[in-house]
């Protein structure tokens, strides 16, 4: 299976110097973010097939072809019970207890076929396919009950093999089609693609520089710099209708604080960076599945408390100047997220943890940057920039992860910043 996600993130950011210290901000990124899912289900290997009898994927004849067969399996219990009651095995209690013994066990066996190949509410969509382990285990115990009937007992109206799929051929048109059924276990608006447009997370926060005494005295010196900023649950959410949803928000506040620290001397220097995110909790409607699950059914689907894990992050960059206001860097972060959590707000789905949310998702990931950036103050002694600006270009890719699901992930960021004097 291929599929694809995409999001494309324009942070238009507005600050407010109020002091050569200070600086106020707002950020109102535009997002757009797409997904797409294709799979050749065809070329696929594995045990399993389309069920005959299935009311969405399986034929007329298919179907037909299963009901015979628990016609036949329900005309040799009732031949048998009919047996038991007349008295046909009384002359031999062996002969008797066998025949006990394999009706109970004939009526648990064709029960729990019949829910899975057959009844509505419990078909299942796929079973193995007849040369499989499992097919052959089950075809296996079919043929054995119709040898105990016919042989000793005396029963033999019930002949008819077990109907299995013999292929594993499935069209992905068929499984979109399974998981779209408005009358469906899934009834997913959307199974393979969607695309979303519009506001992100507004972000709103200040800077706050702690110590300046960067190019005070030719190129280098020393900076640290604060930021804090909050995150407002304004952007596009996941839907919980679309099977592949696009990457979106995560729909509650967020809370982070941010420190930058340069150390340099002449063109050498290197950038440390750390930080903290306090993601808060809030209530969602989810389908209640472990990460990654392909599809969920509609039954599971619930309102729950969601509480996404913290992050922690730090990061090294050594860089070097190729003129004073432009500098190329190689870098490493190092990131920590908690497992997220989750609890039921309302009506529970019976027999599922809602913790199963957060499976796989507290990780550690260390990730590789490179990037080019061009920072220059006008009015600074050496600068001959009549204005601030700060343009630069930065690629950053997930090299390594433990502990839980980390997504190969590369990101490429531009950055333009101008400034204007307000007053």
């Amino acid at each position: 299976m291929d599929w694809t996600r995409l999001r494309k993130r324009n942070s238009d950011r507005l600050g407010i110097g109020l002091s050569n210290r200070i600086t106020l901000f707002a950020r109102a990124p535009f997002v757009y973010a797409t997904s797409s899912r294709t799979a050749n289900v065809a070329a696929a290997t594995g045990d399993a097939g389309i069920n005959p009898a299935d009311p969405s994927l399986g034929t007329a004849s298919g179907r037909g072809a299963t009901e015979s067969f628990f016609t036949d399996f329900d005309t040799g219990l009732l031949a048998l019970e009919g047996n038991l009651a007349g008295g046909a095995y009384d002359a031999d209690p062996t002969q008797r207890a066998l025949a006990e013994q394999t009706l109970a066990g004939g009526i648990a066996f064709r029960d729990s076929l019949r829910a899975v190949m057959l009844d509505a509410g419990t078909v299942s969509p796929y079973l193995p396919i007849g040369t499989s382990g499992a097919g052959t285990t089950l075809s296996g115990r079919v043929t054995s009950l119709q040898q105990t009937l016919s042989g000793s007992l005396g029963v033999t109206s019930f002949a008819t093999p077990l109907p299995l799929p013999t292929a594993t051929d499935a069209s992905y048109e068929s499984i979109a089609a399974l998981a779209t059924d408005p009358a469906g276990a899934y009834q997913y608006t959307s199974y393979s693609r969607e695309k979303r447009v519009g506001l992100g997370d507004v972000e709103l926060g200040g800077a706050f520089t702690l110590v300046d005494n960067w190019d005070r005295k030719g190129l280098g010196g020393f900076r640290l710099a604060v930021e804090g900023l909050v995150r407002l649950p304004t952007g596009i959410k996941a839907d919980p209708e679309v099977a592949f949803p696009a990457p979106g928000d995560d729909g509650q506040m967020d809370l982070q604080i941010l420190g930058a620290a340069d150390l340099g001397r002449g063109n050498v220097g290197l950038r440390v960076t750390g930080g903290y995110l306090l993601q808060l909790s809030a209530a969602s409607v989810r389908r209640v599945a472990a990460p990654g699950t392909l599809l969920v059914p509609v039954t599971s689907r619930a309102e729950v408390s969601f509480d996404p894990g913290d992050e922690l992050f730090l990061g090294f960059a050594p860089f070097f100047r190729l003129a004073r206001p432009l500098a190329i860097f190689l870098g490493v972060q190092y990131r920590h997220r908690s497992a997220d959590g989750a609890s039921y707000t309302g009506a529970a789905v019976p027999g599922v943890d809602p913790a199963v949310l957060g499976e796989g998702t507290g990780h550690t990931a260390l990730l590789f940057s490179a990037g080019i950036n061009y920072s220059e103050i006008g009015g600074r002694a050496g600068s001959q920039a009549h204005a601030p600006i700060d343009a630069g270009w930065y690629w950053d890719t997930v090299i390594t992860g433990s502990g839980g699901l980390v997504t190969k992930a590369s990101t490429i960021r531009m950055l333009v910043r101008l400034y204007a004097k307000l007053w």
